[in-house]
């Protein structure tokens, strides 16, 4: 019984579903919830990705007007159950390098992914999103 409701609780939060302010209308609800899956999928789809990004051409622009990026707007469509209209994100990318265990002297280097700022249309709302001021 406690394992199910953990599971339920890390489910809701991971979505960010469960995180809209409690006075908050109904619509603000949902374009809430709509930004924060968008966002959180979008950085995740980032990880999974292979589009060449690297520090030196950061921070790039990734929009659905791009055919370069249609496949990632595809993923992130795909994975986000989002009817997505449009999307424009900004990206930082950095690394950071450091040893592989269990491979001897070889260094590995990771790549960090960053939205700074997202706009979109999705789920029939305007969603904008900036590191610093978060959701609006």
């Amino acid at each position: 019984m406690i394992a199910c409701a953990l599971a339920a609780t890390l489910a809701c939060t991971t979505i960010g579903g469960c995180s809209a302010a409690p006075n908050a209308g109904a619509g603000s609800d949902d374009a809430t919830r709509i930004a924060k899956t968008l966002v959180k999928t979008a950085s995740n789809d980032l990880v999974l990705s292979d589009l060449d990004l690297d520090p030196e051409n950061s921070p790039v622009t990734i929009s659905s007007d791009d055919p370069t990026y249609a496949d990632f707007i595809q993923d992130l469509k795909d994975h986000s159950g989002l009817d997505i209209e449009s999307v424009t994100m900004q990206v930082r990318v950095t690394s950071s390098t450091g040893a592989v265990l269990g491979a001897g002297s070889a260094d590995s280097t990771q790549y960090i992914y960053t939205v700074e700022s997202l706009n979109a249309v999705a789920g029939s709302h305007d969603i904008s999103y900036t590191e610093k001021d978060g959701f609006k």
